[in-house]
């Protein structure tokens, strides 16, 4: 998952088969601003971090059976900048210096 940082990430549910889980486990935790499911696997939320080099998570699905594992690898990106000129209209005369003010 490639998230960004302070934007709310559409929730990631997963499609279990087999028997019915009744434990979900995440190792390791999950970045601060997101949250795991313990009840459902689900990882939703918003980052609060960066975390610019990918990490592998891996999820167990459990039940009295044993369980099953998979991964997942999230990247949680910085807001790409903005910014804007005020004024945002100029008006320069050819040989004339501009002035830095």
């Amino acid at each position: 998952m490639d998230l960004t940082l302070n934007q709310a990430m559409t929730p990631n549910t997963v499609s279990p088969g087999g028997g019915a889980v009744t434990s979900w486990e995440i190792e390791p935790d999950v970045p601060n601003g997101l949250n795991f499911g313990s009840g459902n696997g689900t990882i939703w939320g918003t980052p609060t971090v960066l975390q610019t080099s990918p990490i592998t998570y891996t999820i167990w699905a459990n039940n009295s059976g044993g369980s099953s594992s998979t991964t997942v690898t999230i990247t949680i990106n910085d807001e790409i900048p903005s910014f804007y000129y005020s004024p945002d209209e100029f008006t320069f005369t050819k040989g004339v210096t501009i002035s830095s003010t």
